[in-house]
């Protein structure tokens, strides 16, 4: 995960913006808050990454997908 990787932000910021529910019934009793300021400052960093990384990538199409059977 690029936020563990890469950045000092907590797993719970990251978890919050990818709106994951957190898997432990107390530990969400506590977690009330949004973090959207920090939330903010995690989409900003993300975007100046995704802006800035070269990814020499080929995307496939996964067999079988609505897509893949409209391009055959």
């Amino acid at each position: 995960m690029w936020t563990a990787e890469t950045t000092s932000y907590p797993r719970e910021v990251a978890e919050h913006a990818l709106a994951h529910q957190l898997p432990d019934a107390v530990e969400r009793a506590y977690q009330r808050g949004s973090q959207f300021a920090k939330r903010t400052g995690l989409m900003t960093d993300w975007s100046v990454y995704c802006a800035t990384t070269q990814i020499d990538a080929i995307v496939k199409p996964i067999r079988g997908s609505a897509e893949s059977s409209k391009m055959n």
